[in-house]
């Protein structure tokens, strides 16, 4: 008898339930926790002349940044500049742009538009083709 008054009570909290949940709603939109900059001030930016630039969202306690900003380094040309924006030096880039993960590599044109991302750690030459993904996206008469 015990038992089926057990069961009884765990019927009648499950069909409670069933009937309250479907009635509650979050509110609001859900946030993603992160985001990445769909434009740059190219004047923010070091070389703001120069075709393109790949910007360098990062931290000094940051595990996976330095080897990120290492190999985002080896993409530098003349038409290709690379900035490190660490949230200690550039606290103010960060929250412009609302950076809330790094590292963060965003690929700029000439008029500050980005072309292409990339969040977290990346396999050696994954950056490579970030960027050009990015350069393929748009077409420049580079000399």
């Amino acid at each position: 008898m015990d038992r089926l008054l057990v069961l009884a009570v765990v019927a009648a909290l499950a069909g409670l339930v069933a009937v309250l949940l479907p009635r509650w709603r979050p509110s609001g939109p859900v946030a993603t926790g992160w985001s990445v900059p769909g434009h740059l001030d190219r004047a923010d930016f070091a070389e703001p002349n120069v075709p393109w630039l790949v910007a360098v969202f990062s931290s000094t306690d940051c595990a996976t940044c330095a080897s990120m900003v290492a190999e985002a380094h080896t993409l530098a040309s003349a038409q290709v500049v690379v900035q490190e924006v660490t949230a200690e030096s550039a606290n103010e880039l960060h929250d412009r742009y609302q950076i809330d993960v790094v590292p963060m590599l965003v690929v700029a044109d000439g008029d500050g538009l980005v072309r292409a991302h990339h969040l977290g750690p990346s396999a050696p030459g994954e950056l490579q083709g970030v960027l050009e993904e990015a350069r393929s996206s748009r077409s420049y008469d580079e000399p």
